[in-house]
């Protein structure tokens, strides 16, 4: 079987986490999109040949980004976060979701990726999930989730998070497999070096409230601290690891004060720097933080996902798309046709669609991602060729009467395949039997 590199598309993508991942299962990231300011540097640093676009999602023509496999990414949290207010699809970040549905309406990926806190299927009594469901499932995906503890997944870390996962085939969404539980390999501080000085500003300074409430709280040097709220109150406020898993790395860490995980070194009691803090979401040695402002490193780290957990579920969404098939870049089929005169090509080309009566549908028009018009000499002025094609961004099957293109004298049904604009060649392309599929115009 030839290696499929299936191509990502990232939304949210953060400091690229999601992207980590599934790179690490083999595929490529071909765009990424990120609105932060300090989390675009970040990914730049580490994903220097990405397509990154920087503009609000709700900005970016669908037209513009380039074909994907794989949808991916961890849309914001926060509005269904039980740590926050949990305003759901009140809150404008919420209806952010909206603009996923946008991107798959013309993109058609085979399958998608998307993680969320495990608050989001109980969030407003199930009503949020149920919209989301609803919206991923009208668009002809099989869905499958499941809400899952990173420690549960073999990394030290409490972050239970709902992963969601939705094919077009329907044989694909039965091959799909969650990963197998399996118990942390590490612990913290198998991850967080102790033996390296850490800069000066992490250390808490002996005297000040905060450093005598921490070291009267620190018990087992061997388990990592944090200020925390009132829910801890019995503890003096202070939150704890339990043998050697870390608790959850918050979203907060940066914005409020006293959320970062505190350790003791032989220099004395320390937050863990923004790196210790990336580490301990399952980032690759070498992963950049150059130039960014601590406290943004600090919210990224929170923002991301666990990467070795997401890396699980990258390599069986992977699996279940390779098995059984023999899928390359290179067998994308196209659907090619021909017009009948110069006003019918003109209002195909104005109108950015192509139709043809519905009993001429090929048996694999879902695998066709691009058509292509074939003009003879006599209608371009020129030699016979392709000399228009065109993305596919939607197909349906409507009665003739419906298409104001052509005249209403029959009953019959057909295909009216849009696009999402033509391209015209530079030079004609001939036409070639072997591979593609060729839908001659009726």
């Amino acid at each position: 079987m030839r290696e499929q590199k299936y191509r990502i598309c990232s939304l949210f993508a953060g400091a690229g986490g999601i992207d980590i991942a599934f790179e690490q299962a083999g595929c490529t990231t071909v765009w990424a999109n990120e609105n932060d300011r300090d989390a675009c540097l970040t990914y730049h640093l580490n994903f220097p040949d990405v397509l990154l676009d920087r503009r609000d999602i709700r900005k970016v023509p669908a037209s513009e980004i380039p074909e994907f496999d794989i949808l991916a990414g961890g849309f914001p949290c926060q509005p269904f976060s039980a740590a926050g207010r949990e305003e759901g699809f009140q809150d404008k970040r919420g209806n952010l979701f909206f603009e996923i549905c946008r991107i798959m309406d013309s993109g058609k990926p085979q399958a998608f990726f998307l993680e969320n806190v495990a608050n989001l299927e109980t969030h407003d009594h199930g009503n949020t999930f149920n919209i989301i469901r609803e919206q991923l499932t009208s668009r002809g995906y099989y869905l499958r989730y499941l809400v899952a503890d990173a420690q549960d997944y073999g990394f030290p870390q409490r972050r239970n998070r709902i992963y969601i996962v939705g094919f077009k085939s329907s044989e694909v969404a039965e091959r799909f497999a969650f990963p197998e539980k399996s118990r942390p390999g590490k612990t913290i501080f198998d991850i967080i070096d102790r033996s390296r000085k850490a800069p000066e500003w992490c250390y808490l300074i002996p005297g000040t409230v905060q450093y005598e409430k921490m070291a009267q709280a620190i018990r087992d040097d061997n388990e990592m601290y944090r200020f925390s709220d009132g829910r801890f109150a019995a503890s003096g406020g202070i939150l704890s690891s339990r043998n050697g898993i870390a608790f959850t790395l918050l979203a907060g860490m940066g914005n409020w004060h006293d959320r970062e995980p505190v350790i003791r070194d032989r220099w004395g009691i320390r937050k863990l720097t923004p790196y210790e803090c990336f580490m301990l979401q399952g980032f690759p040695d070498g992963f950049s933080l150059e130039g960014i402002p601590v406290k943004s490193a600090y919210r990224q780290a929170g923002n991301t996902v666990c990467v070795p957990v997401v890396r699980q579920f990258a390599e069986k969404v992977v699996a279940a798309l390779m098995e059984g098939s023999e899928p390359t870049t290179e067998e994308k089929l196209l659907l090619v046709g021909t017009v009948r005169n110069r006003q019918q090509l003109e209002a195909a080309l104005s109108g950015k669609f192509y139709h043809f009566p519905a009993r001429y549908i090929p048996e694999n028009l879902e695998r066709v991602s691009e058509v292509a018009l074939y003009l003879p000499s006599w209608l371009s002025g020129e030699q016979s060729g392709i000399r228009y094609t065109g993305r596919i961004s939607g197909k349906r099957i409507l009665p003739r009467k419906e298409i104001s293109e052509l005249p209403k004298n029959s009953e019959e049904k057909y295909c009216r395949i849009e696009v999402n604009e033509w391209i015209e060649c530079k030079k004609p392309s001939p036409v070639k039997m072997t591979g593609p599929v060729i839908c001659e115009r009726i």
